[in-house]
């Protein structure tokens, strides 16, 4: 597994494109610090696909647990909606695709 090297976000900007090159073919991670604080992360585009399905795995496992302990039946769209105030229409126009 790589390990994280943390770097200054000056030293960061100045290296970005080599930084970027070892996250991608080397597979190295990199946590940016802002005054000595981590506050973001330089990986490869696997490691943040790898993330995100764990991500959604958790939710889902999540999602089924509470599923399980619930002894009410699941709302349809429409039913969580009307609860909410809403209809379907109101939800048209705000995808971001």
């Amino acid at each position: 597994m790589p390990t994280l090297e943390t770097i200054p976000i000056t030293g960061a900007r100045s290296d970005l494109p080599a930084l970027v090159d070892q996250a991608h073919y080397k597979g190295a991670r990199f946590a940016i610090a802002k005054h000595g604080k981590p506050v973001a992360a330089l990986v490869s585009y696997d490691d943040l696909e790898r993330l995100e399905a764990l991500e959604d795995a958790h939710d889902l496992a999540l999602y089924q647990q509470a599923l399980a302990a619930s002894t009410e039946p699941p709302l349809s769209l429409d039913e969580y909606l009307k609860e909410l105030g809403l209809s379907a229409d109101d939800l048209k126009g705000t995808s971001d695709a």
